[in-house]
């Protein structure tokens, strides 16, 4: 680290400090330009030079030897560091090649197409990185995973295989959505800017990356809640299990609904009370206990599909109670990080 005197006008009403002159070469600045400057909450100071035409960030990637699936990874990795264009260097694809790339990029990812020609084919990044802040992804992020877990008892009391499957293809959406935060994260470590206008800072990037993950998963337990109960619709369950069933749903569903509540209004307090029902959901209900009482009632033990199937939607009943509590927990550790 490099240290420069503070100088101060005769008055003492301006402080000076003289910039380096590398970086001023770097950067192109002459006398009179104008240059921003962000003042984080730690107390550093970023300096950004005037904004010039941004600069394409192309990534090439050498997929001469790669398989398809190591490359579909090398793209979401290249996409998650926040690249324009993706070009390849190959002598050339099979066509199932490209279709496989054409349509993990259609259905992975938002915001990319492909530009495919005899003589190339590379992948372009054709949306504003700027438009949607963190918070509105997450709150996106949200509403997908909701709806998944509501309908999912929804699809349960109806016994609606149509409706399952709808759940279980929309965990795609809440993927596309985690990739494109994740982006924005990796972006805003690299770039103050970006960070500050797409509302991100330096106290906040590890939060929002564990309650994205948290929620995430969350989507991921609604799908294996339907993949498992989908094979039950033709079967009679006793109408009690399913009101309890019921039961835990409500439970879980009005947590989910006040931790983001908490995360969007900053209510420690009520984070701190979600805390403790998942506590509570924890040591009773959703103990292993309290879900033996499900898997060992008399009048399902005889079928092995109903008790694996009760058993596994159970699993993930708790699994979001755990996702729950930890959003809560972020949300509080966030407000701490605010308020220092």
């Amino acid at each position: 680290m490099e240290l420069r005197k503070i100088q101060s006008t005769a008055a003492g009403a301006t402080y000076i400090v003289s910039l380096p002159r590398p970086w001023i070469k770097k950067n192109n600045i002459a006398p009179g330009d104008k240059i921003g400057i962000i003042e984080r909450t730690d107390n550093i100071l970023y300096l950004l030079p005037r904004p010039h035409k941004k600069k394409k960030n192309i990534a090439v990637i050498d997929a001469s030897a790669k398989d398809t699936n190591f490359l579909l990874r090398m793209i979401i990795s290249e996409y998650i560091r926040g690249a324009d264009i993706i070009r390849f260097r190959r002598a050339s694809f099979s066509w199932k090649d490209k279709k496989d790339i054409r349509q993990f990029v259609q259905n992975a990812m938002i915001g990319l197409d492909l530009n495919e020609h005899s003589d190339k084919f590379e992948i372009h990044s054709i949306i504003d990185i700027y438009g949607p802040d963190i918070k509105e992804i997450v709150l996106r992020i949200y509403d997908l995973v909701c709806w998944m877990f509501k309908n999912s008892f929804t699809a349960i009391e109806n016994k609606d295989a149509d409706l399952f499957i709808d759940i279980i293809g929309r965990d795609i959406e809440v993927d596309r959505l985690t990739l494109l935060a994740s982006r924005h994260l990796h972006l805003a470590s690299k770039n103050p800017g970006f960070a500050k206008k797409t509302g991100i800072f330096a106290y906040d990037a590890l939060h929002y990356n564990r309650l994205i993950s948290d929620l995430e998963s969350a989507g991921d337990c609604s799908v294996g809640i339907s993949e498992a109960y989908l094979k039950l619709v033709d079967l009679n369950i006793p109408e009690d299990l399913i009101k309890s069933l019921k039961e835990l749903f409500t439970e879980l569903a009005q947590n989910l609904e006040r931790v983001i509540g908490s995360f969007t209004y900053e209510n420690l307090d009520q984070a701190n009370e979600v805390i403790e029902e998942c506590m509570r959901l924890s040591k009773y209900d959703l103990s292993a206990s309290g879900k033996s009482l499900f898997i060992t009632d008399k009048r399902i033990t005889h079928d092995s599909l109903i008790v694996g199937s009760f058993a596994i939607v159970l699993e993930n009943l708790a699994r979001i109670n755990s996702q729950t509590r930890s959003i809560a927990e972020t949300v509080i550790d966030r407000g701490k990080s605010v308020n220092d």
